[in-house]
C-alpha cells in the first residue's frame, strides 16, 4: 500500500472516546500488531496519524517508511523532515540500536515556536515499517516523552500477512468481476432550455491484479428563447462538456476494523481508493455509490 493505509486505517479503528485504556490494534492484512499507550487518541491528517495525549504536552506521530535495512532508513532520518509549519534537524546523530531500528532526537520549528522531538524508526523486511515522532515544545521535553515512544515502538509486532475475513468475502465477491456506475440527471424550464448530467464509470478487476477504468461525466445544457415569457421551441445557445479517463493498473482489496477498501494503483503512479460497503437493497457500493456487478470486460 502506498500512503500508509496503514496510517489512514488506524482511524478507522482508534477507540478515540476511551482515553484511559490501552488500544490493541492488529492489522492482519498488513502484518502489522501494536499497543497505543494510555491516554492517547487521535485522527488522521494526510498522510499520517496524529495523536494526542489528556495530559503529556505534545503529539505524537505515526507513518510508514519504506526503508529496507537499517543503514538505508538512518540516512534517510539524518535529511530531517521538513512539512508545512514543520522544520526539523537531527540533534545530533541517529543510531541503529538494532538491524531493525533506528533512533534518535531532532529539534527545529513547529508553528513558529521551538519543539524539540524523539523518534523511533522500525523497519519490516515483510513490507512497510513503521515510524513513531513524539513532537512538543522544547521547554517542555522530558523523559515521559521518551518513555512513551518506547512503549509504543516495544509493542509493534510485524507478521506474514495474510488476508482477513472481510477480504476474503470481497475479492471472492469482486475479483473477475466488473463494477459499473451510472448516474443521469436532466432539467427543462418554460422557457424552452433544458440541462443534463449524465456519469459513468468502469471499473474491470481482472484476476491477475490489474484493472482497465473508464470514466465519462457529460454535461449539455440549451437557453430557450421565449416570447413574452411562453416557450417558442426555439433555443438561443447549447453545449456539451465532456470529460473521458480510460486508464489501466493494478489494485489490491483490503480490510482493517469493520471496513474493507479497494485501492487503484494506475500506470502513472496515481492513485484512487474506495470503501466497499453494502447499501439497504444489497447492492455492492464504492464509497457510498452504488455500483452494479457485471460479467467481465476488457481483461486480456
Amino acid at each position: 500500500m502506498s500512503s500508509l493505509k496503514i496510517l489512514f486505517v488506524l482511524v478507522l479503528i482508534l477507540n478515540f472516546n476511551n482515553m484511559e485504556a490501552q488500544q490493541n490494534i492488529d492489522l492482519p492484512d498488513f502484518g502489522l500488531s501494536f499497543t497505543i499507550p494510555n491516554g492517547w487518541t487521535g485522527g488522521e491528517q494526510g498522510d499520517y496519524i496524529i495523536l494526542g495525549h489528556s495530559t503529556i504536552p505534545g503529539m505524537m506521530i505515526l507513518f510508514e517508511n519504506g526503508s529496507k535495512d537499517a543503514n538505508e532508513l538512518k540516512e534517510l532520518a539524518m535529511q530531517g523532515i521538513y512539512e508545512t509549519g514543520l522544520q526539523l534537524s537531527p540533534k545530533g546523530g541517529f543510531t541503529i540500536s538494532s538491524e531493525n531500528r533506528v533512533e534518535g532526537m531532532y529539534e527545529g520549528i513547529y508553528n513558529g515556536g521551538a519543539v524539540s522531538s524523539y523518534a523511533v524508526g522500525l523497519i519490516n523486511g515483510l513490507g512497510k515499517g513503521m515510524s513513531i515522532l513524539i513532537l512538543t515544545s522544547t521547554d517542555k521535553f522530558s523523559e515521559i516523552h521518551r518513555k512513551e515512544v518506547e512503549k509504543l515502538a516495544n509493542s509493534v509486532k510485524f507478521y506474514e500477512a495474510r488476508d482477513s475475513e472481510a477480504t476474503v468475502h470481497w475479492k471472492n465477491k469482486l475479483i473477475g468481476r466488473q463494477l459499473k456506475y451510472m448516474f443521469t440527471d436532466s432539467n427543462s424550464d418554460s422557457s424552452g432550455g433544458f440541462s443534463g448530467t449524465s456519469t459513468t464509470r468502469i471499473i474491470n478487476l481482472c484476476s491477475n491484479g490489474e484493472f482497465t477504468y473508464y470514466y465519462n461525466s457529460n454535461s449539455s445544457y440549451a437557453v430557450g428563447d421565449p416570447v413574452d415569457g411562453i416557450s417558442t421551441g426555439n433555443q438561443i445557445g447549447s453545449g456539451v462538456i465532456e470529460s473521458t479517463k480510460d486508464k489501466t493498473g493494478s489494485y489490491k482489496i483490503y480490510s482493517a476494523g469493520n471496513s474493507s477498501y479497494l485501492e487503484l494503483i494506475f500506470s502513472d503512479d496515481t492513485e484512487m481508493e474506495f470503501e466497499i460497503g453494502i447499501n439497504g437493497e444489497g447492492s455492492t457500493t464504492l464509497n457510498g455509490e452504488r455500483y452494479f456487478t457485471l460479467d467481465l470486460e476488457g481483461c486480456q
